[in-house]
C-alpha cells in the first residue's frame, strides 16, 4: 500500500468511527462480502446483510462475530432473501445511507453451463437492487463487477475505458451491471460505482468445488504435491 493510500484509509476510518452510518451489503455471507461486513462493524457501523446462502456461508457469520465483539455484533441484522425479490429488497434499503453490492453468481464455467441462473442473479438481481436503492433514497452505491468485462480486448495493463468484446455470460452479466449503473447515476441520480474485481485472494475464499478461484485450487493442488496446469 502506498503512502498517500494509507493515508486515505486512514482518514476514511476516522470519518467513519466519528459518525456512524447504516449500510446494506448483499451477499454478505460470501468471502469479500463477509470481510466488508467484519470491517464495517469493527468501525461502529451499523451493518444490514442480505443473503440466501445460495453461494454463502453461515459459518463466516460466526468467523465475524467472534473477531468484532458482542458489542460490534449488536449493530448486525441478516435479512435471508432472495436479491430478485423486489419487496423483500425494498424492505432491506429501508433506512440505509450506503449500498455495497456483492451479491452474484460467479464463474465463467457456470454461466456457459446454466446462463439463466448467472442472469436472473446478475442482471435481474441488479436491477432490484438498483431500483430499491433508489427508491430508498440511499446516498451511494457501490457494485463488484469484474475484470471479465474486458473480454478480448489485448492492451496490457488494462485500462477502464478500452474493453473488448465479452467472451461469457458471466462477462456479458457484469458488463450489463455496469450499464446499469451508469444510467441509474445520469438518469436516475443514484451515485453508483463499480469496482472491477481480478482475482481476489484471501481468507474464507472456498477452495472447494468445481467452481473455486483458480488461485485457492493452484494453492491447493500444491499443496497435494501435484503439479498445476499451466495455459
Amino acid at each position: 500500500m502506498s503512502d498517500d493510500t494509507a493515508r486515505a484509509w486512514d482518514e476514511l476510518r476516522d470519518e467513519l468511527r466519528a459518525r456512524a452510518r447504516a449500510w446494506l451489503v448483499t451477499g454478505g455471507a460470501g468471502f469479500i462480502g463477509s470481510h466488508l461486513t467484519e470491517t464495517l462493524l469493527g468501525l461502529g457501523q451499523s451493518v444490514r446483510v442480505v443473503d440466501d446462502f445460495s453461494t454463502g456461508h453461515r459459518r463466516n457469520f460466526e468467523l465475524v462475530r467472534a473477531r468484532v465483539g458482542e458489542a460490534n455484533w449488536s449493530r448486525f441484522e441478516l435479512v435471508e432473501a432472495d436479491i430478485c425479490d423486489a419487496e423483500r429488497m425494498a424492505e432491506a434499503c429501508r433506512d440505509i445511507d450506503h449500498v455495497l453490492h456483492q451479491a452474484a453468481i460467479g464463474s465463467v464455467p457456470r454461466s456457459i453451463e446454466d446462463p439463466l441462473t448467472t442472469f436472473r442473479a446478475n442482471v435481474e438481481g441488479s436491477f432490484r437492487v438498483l431500483e430499491a436503492a433508489r427508491e430508498a433514497g440511499v446516498r451511494s452505491l457501490v457494485a463488484a463487477s469484474s475484470s471479465s468485462v474486458y473480454g478480448d480486448h489485448p492492451e496490457l495493463p488494462k485500462v477502464e475505458a478500452q474493453v473488448g468484446q465479452v467472451l461469457s455470460p458471466y462477462a456479458a452479466s457484469k458488463a450489463a451491471l455496469e450499464s446499469h449503473l451508469t444510467a441509474w447515476t445520469q438518469a436516475m441520480k443514484l451515485p453508483a460505482v463499480a469496482l472491477r474485481y481480478f482475482n481476489v485472494v484471501g481468507s474464507r475464499q472456498d477452495p472447494a468445488g468445481q467452481y473455486a478461484a483458480v488461485v485457492p485450487r493452484w494453492i491447493a493442488t500444491l499443496a497435494q504435491g501435484e503439479a498445476p496446469i499451466i495455459f
